[in-house]
């Protein structure tokens, strides 16, 4: 019997070591690349959400201020000259000098302004110069709170759409004894709703957005707002402008655009660019001036 001796070599069972370095290193860059485009997303998620968070901020404060804005000078007189003489008595009103003003060189606007109550007039009424006179209101006169009225218990600041003019009350419920302030005698439209006088003083202090409303005590109402800026332009539009920040400091400046700020004698420092940064605006025409 003849045995032929076997040729071929046995297959090979395991890995070399140039295989596993291979793999290895294949396995590395893989790797690699995944943490790298992991961190590039995250980044770009933070980044994204602070901007968010700027954005966020700046539109609150102008939907705060727009209303407000809008109402501006609402049931007062529109000649400046019939302004003074109804806010005289005032010391406040009076050292505002209009029911939309700016100071601190446009970084604090005041506002004399009205809300709409719901409570109307029962019939026409007839106001006289230095006089007072009982108005019966009706509509919604159920829990008529007048404490959000400016001025102290005794003389709450009111007024009547149609009148344009306000009146001094201590009432608390219907009929409302009213002590009228204008020069000239005017009559209300039967139905006229009531107006409820307010002020409001806007600010930036302390990176936080502040209101005094009624010139009480300043309260914070938006954090993370780094400045603020009114213009009042041609044709009684007011142009607000306003700079938030997110609420990561970095350690260098934000990689981000330079922002034309409009108030060159507050700019934006490399401190500010730290954070993210988002400025708003809007531009609002006040009618009732």
């Amino acid at each position: 019997m003849t045995y032929w001796p076997k040729t071929g070599s046995k297959r090979r069972k395991a890995f070399t070591l140039v295989e596993v370095l291979i793999a290895l290193m294949i396995t590395s860059v893989i790797g690699g690349s995944t943490v790298s485009l992991l961190y590039t997303y995250l980044k770009n998620y933070e980044q994204s959400s602070e901007y968010t968070t700027a954005l966020q901020r700046g539109q609150m404060v102008l939907s705060y201020l727009e209303p407000v804005a809008l109402s501006a000078g609402l049931g007062f007189p529109s000649s400046p000259d019939l302004y003074t003489h109804v806010v005289n008595g005032d010391p406040l009103l009076s050292s505002w000098g209009s029911p939309l003003s700016l100071a601190d060189n446009g970084r604090t606007i005041r506002i004399v302004y009205s809300t709409v109550l719901e409570a109307v007039t029962a019939d026409m009424v007839d106001f006289s110069p230095g006089g007072t006179t009982s108005v019966a209101l009706t509509g919604n006169t159920d829990g008529l709170n007048l404490n959000y009225a400016y001025g102290p218990s005794d003389s709450k600041w009111l007024s009547f759409l149609s009148t344009g003019t306000p009146s001094l009350t201590g009432s608390s419920a219907s009929p409302l004894s009213l002590s009228f302030l204008g020069r000239d005698p005017v009559t209300s439209a039967r139905f006229d709703p009531l107006l409820l006088v307010r002020t409001m003083e806007a600010y930036v202090q302390n990176d936080e957005f502040c209101v005094k409303d009624n010139n009480g005590a300043a309260q914070p109402v938006v954090k993370g707002v780094l400045k603020i800026y009114f213009e009042e332009l041609e044709g009684n539009v007011l142009k607000v402008s306003v700079l938030t920040r997110g609420d990561a400091r970095e350690g260098l400046s934000s990689p981000q655009e330079a922002i034309p700020w409009p108030d060159g004698g507050n700019p934006i420092t490399a401190d500010d660019y730290r954070y993210k940064l988002v400025l708003s605006s809007a531009v609002w025409r006040v009618r009732n001036l």
